[in-house]
């Protein structure tokens, strides 16, 4: 089981991403503000071992940091992919269950703007003893 607590949220879906024109071809190239989380993440992930091709339970608790209408699904995919680029588990893919939880300021006071995340096999999901 892989734990990780309390972590920056990543940068909300209309920051990610910015379009540029490369040698006249439209392309999508990550913003500064997303290269500085994700290389803020690399300095604060811990190394486990990688969990090899087996089926992962994956339960994820996003506090955002105020009370306007968010997407749940906004932060999930570079939270998944940094987990996969570090190394804690092989590929996203092999997730069969995924969970998540939203809170907003006042139902979770503790860290607003933060993530955890909990990955686990799925034979520790069926099994929990």
């Amino acid at each position: 089981m892989i734990e990780i607590f309390t972590r920056k949220l990543p940068p909300t879906s209309n920051h990610r991403l910015m379009p540029m024109c490369m040698k006249g071809r439209g392309r999508l190239i990550k913003t500064k503000q997303f290269r500085d989380w994700e290389a803020e993440m690399a300095d604060d992930i811990p190394t486990y071992p990688m969990m090899e091709d087996v089926p992962l339970w994956v339960v994820i608790h996003i506090r955002f940091p105020d009370k306007r209408k968010r997407d749940i699904d906004g932060p999930v995919k570079p939270i998944l992919d940094l987990l996969v680029r570090h190394g804690c588990i092989k590929d996203d893919s092999r997730i069969e269950r995924l969970e998540i939880t939203k809170y907003v300021p006042g139902q979770w006071d503790q860290d607003p703007g933060t993530f955890d995340v909990k990955v686990q096999t799925m034979e520790d999901y069926n099994c929990p003893f």
